[in-house]
């Protein structure tokens, strides 16, 4: 959902221009999508290293 800045309401991402006060919409940010990304693929590598420790770590 986006929010325009001059009248606060929210709207779909597919809008580009606010259908309340007409002015144009904030765009998607690109850092915002890099920022998730990062996080999966940190939680991922965490979870793979923290299996390979256990898996050498652990009594047989």
């Amino acid at each position: 959902m986006k929010r325009c800045l001059y009248c606060n309401r929210d709207h779909d991402d597919a809008l580009e221009d606010c259908q309340h006060c007409g002015m144009p919409l904030p765009q998607t940010q690109a850092s915002e999508v890099a920022s998730k990304q990062r996080w999966f693929i940190i939680f991922w590598l965490v979870l793979v290293a923290f299996c390979f420790v256990m898996f050498f770590t652990l009594p047989r």
